[in-house]
């Protein structure tokens, strides 16, 4: 008969301890240990470690160590650590001191949640391309070095949820019309271009974030949105001098909005026409071509040093905690009962 093969004597009970501390149902755990522990246990031969998993029981499906910026161990350890594993969560943002390149996970074709945001982790995108199996991915506030043609990303058919802002990424936002099931999609400060004629396909958007970026074309394919609670397009085209333009009545519709940032746009029209957005909480239209009413009624105890058009939108946007118009900004008081 087959001997049944033995742990091997590199894991020792201290050994044995660290592996302990980490399993936790399906999950490899590694919040809550420092810099020397994390070291220590990847220091544990890998064979050894899946001997472990396997004689416990334990099969782990997630990685999770998010919020520990304590760790050093570089992506490439990780990568190896869980390679046959059929991973589907790695979650490791906020771990700022993790170096390495994203090139290693390219294998980990079982992964449905990717997040290695606030870290500094570098890389092509173009790696990350055959994890089909991808809901969620998340890269921003990585570095420059973070880089490639978000091309590379148009066949993940499957992304709810896409964060790249602050990273070196480049490409043409066509590149995301199939992506039709995303629900927030996040490319602050990149170098994405394009017409945002192609978005009007992803009616399933909750959060669009595209400031800072060279994209332009007219609000008004935004306007079947209709799921939006939030929208960023400021200050785009600023770079390759185009604009994102339009009558920012085509927004009025978008009646679930609480956050809308329009300032260093070409948007124009006027303000009034977006009194109907009840839920807004914050509005920002500095340097716009967007005008006030001459007119107003009178709203008895409502006083603001601001445009008009702060007394009309704090009137009926009974949630607006700050709106910025034209070059002022300021705080707005809460409503009268």
């Amino acid at each position: 008969a087959e001997e049944k093969e033995e742990l091997p004597h590199q894991l020792d009970a201290h050994s044995i301890s660290l592996i302990s501390w980490v399993v936790e149902d399906e999950k490899l755990n590694f919040k809550t240990l420092s810099d020397k522990q994390a070291q220590e246990f990847m220091s544990v031969p890998i064979f050894a470690v899946r001997l472990y998993l396997s004689e416990i029981g334990a099969t782990p499906k997630r990685l999770m160590c998010d919020a520990n910026d304590k760790l050093t161990v570089p992506l490439e350890n990780w990568a190896v650590l869980v390679t046959g594993l059929e991973l589907t969560h790695m979650q490791l943002s906020l771990c700022r001191a993790m170096s390495g390149d994203i090139a290693s996970l390219a294998g980990l074709v079982h992964l449905t949640f990717l997040n290695l945001s606030y870290t500094s982790v570098r890389g092509d995108i173009a790696n990350l391309a055959g994890l089909v199996q991808l809901t969620r991915l998340g890269l921003q506030h990585t570095s420059v070095s973070m880089v490639g043609d978000v091309a590379n990303l148009a066949g993940l058919m499957q992304l709810t949820h896409l964060y790249l802002s602050n990273t070196g990424v480049f490409g043409d936002v066509a590149n995301f019309a199939g992506l039709v099931k995303l629900k927030e999609l996040n490319f602050k400060n990149t170098k994405v271009s394009g017409d945002i004629v192609n978005l009007a396909g992803l009616t399933q958007l909750v959060h669009l974030g595209l400031s800072y970026t060279s994209v332009s074309g007219d609000i008004a394919n935004l306007a079947g949105l209709k799921q939006l609670t939030s929208l960023d397009l400021s200050s785009t085209g600023v770079i390759a001098n185009l604009a994102v333009l339009g009558d920012i009545a085509v927004l009025a519709g978008l009646t679930k909005l609480t956050h809308l940032y329009l300032n260093n746009t070409s948007v124009s029209g006027n303000v009034a026409n977006v009194a109907g957005l009840v839920q807004l909480r914050e509005l920002n239209l500095c340097k716009t071509k967007v005008a006030a009413p001459r007119t107003w009624p009178n709203y008895g105890n409502l006083h603001y040093r601001n445009a008009p058009a702060c007394r009309t939108l704090r009137t009926h946007c009974i949630f607006l905690k700050r709106i910025s118009y034209r070059f002022r900004s300021q705080r707005v008081a809460p409503s009268p009962i």
